[in-house]
């Protein structure tokens, strides 16, 4: 079985090479499986607690942290309205308008709202991949027309 990945170092080469190990041990059946009652489809294995995503009260976003960690970067709006604070301004949620506050993640595939720049692809519609996440920029590259893998930071 091939499960790598290139520019790995010591650690998670290791724990790769566990997580394969395992897969292959559950394929063959040297896992010892626990026999359920009333299943009628076979046996049950114990899988080991730190490959589980553990219930919470917001599985998709657990799940997307599992499989992300540590790349999301969050970017609030500008407020400069002087009737009212920005913490009430910020508070508001209505539907069809975006909110406060966007959160992304690196290889999260983002569409564009407004055209940008239509001789270079950046148009309404378009999908692109992020890339990287700065403070004020995002890089990422167009993954859908006839602009495929040019990258762009705005």
């Amino acid at each position: 079985m091939r499960l790598s990945r290139h520019g790995l170092d010591g650690e998670e080469r290791e724990q790769l090479q566990k997580f394969a190990e395992l897969l292959l041990d559950i394929g063959v059946g040297t896992i010892p499986s626990i026999e359920a009652h009333g299943d009628q489809e076979g046996e049950t294995i114990n899988v080991p607690n730190d490959l589980l995503s553990l219930p919470s009260e917001d599985p998709i976003n657990a799940i997307v942290s599992a499989v992300y960690p540590d790349f999301e970067n969050n970017y609030q709006s500008r407020d400069q309205v002087a009737l009212y604070s920005p913490e009430f301004l910020n508070s508001l949620k209505f539907p069809g308008i975006a909110n406060h506050v966007l959160s992304l993640k690196v290889n999260f595939v983002i569409m564009l709202l407004r055209n940008i720049s239509p001789s270079e692809g950046l148009c309404n519609g378009s999908r692109l991949l992020i890339m990287q996440l700065c403070p004020n920029v995002i890089e990422a590259k167009i993954v859908a027309g006839t602009n495929i893998n040019i990258e762009f930071s705005y």
